[in-house]
């Protein structure tokens, strides 16, 4: 099985002020903010070092011009970029959307952030089109007291089923940091991420007033494209989790330090190659 390992990205640094902004956090090295592109050589480095066993292409997409230090980096330490206009949300740094496109040939893709660990292989569902991180959610969900309210309204304008919101797991929704997809049927995903995205779009004034949605807009439509495919399953309990500092990691197989600023408490891992 060959794993195709896509990120997404373009060539910046995103300062505090910057993040705070676009609801995201700030990731730092040693105290001093990281790039997008420096997040994805750590990135690189564990796989090299920790993914022997597995069989797996790395690819970067983007939709802005690289500068030629960042693109000695990136083709450096593995990946083949690919430059993709197209860019799903305004104002993100993100073009997503390019990732689910047809333009690998292994078996299957593995859709990711940046800001992850890989530390050892995993066994994945290849039976299903998708699988994907079920983001454990406080009790309400993202949404808080409006959750049941806003994720029908989402359903409704979507024309997913009310049976899969019933079995839906008490208003949870999928982390985008890793979605793992087959091949042969990731054209479906897309088609259902952009038509998700359009109806999202369409009422955003609505959807803005909850607080959650600028941090999670992206999640929200990928999650809502997901379960319209109603062919999904979800990744190993111990891959793709977010972890926020070093202290009981063992066991993981993959950690996402999206909640962490400082990538130094993850030392080792094939860190100590960047570093």
């Amino acid at each position: 099985m060959i794993i195709d390992i896509i990120v997404a990205f373009n060539d910046v640094t995103i300062t505090r002020n910057e993040a705070s902004k676009l609801g995201m956090n700030c990731k730092t090295l040693n105290g001093r903010v990281i790039s997008i592109v420096d997040q994805m050589v750590i990135m690189a480095n564990t796989l090299k070092y920790n993914w022997k066993e597995i069989t797996y292409r790395l690819y970067a997409t983007h939709s802005r011009n690289i500068s030629p230090t960042s693109k000695n980096k990136l083709e450096s330490c593995g990946y083949k970029l690919v430059r993709m206009e197209d860019n799903l949300l305004p104002d993100r740094t993100s073009n997503r959307i390019n990732a689910y496109k047809d333009f690998t040939d292994g078996d299957f893709s593995m859709v990711c952030d940046c800001d992850l660990l890989f530390i050892k292989p995993e066994k994945f569902n290849t039976k299903k089109m998708i699988s994907a991180k079920l983001r454990n959610q406080p009790t309400n969900g993202i949404f808080k007291q409006y959750s049941d309210e806003v994720w029908k309204f989402l359903h409704k304008i979507n024309n997913i089923s009310e049976q899969v919101f019933d079995n839906y797991h008490n208003r949870s929704h999928f982390n985008n940091g890793c979605i793992f997809v087959d091949n042969n049927k990731k054209h479906i995903l897309k088609t259902n991420i952009e038509s998700c995205a359009k109806n999202v779009l369409l009422n955003i004034e609505t959807l803005n007033k909850h607080t959650a949605t600028k941090h999670f807009l992206e999640e929200i439509i990928v999650s809502l494209a997901i379960m319209k495919t109603q062919d999904y399953d979800y990744l190993p309990n111990k891959f793709n989790s977010i972890v926020s500092s070093s202290n009981g990691t063992e066991g993981y197989s993959m950690i996402h330090y999206a909640s962490n600023n400082d990538v130094n408490k993850f030392r080792g891992y094939g860190l100590e190659k960047f570093l």
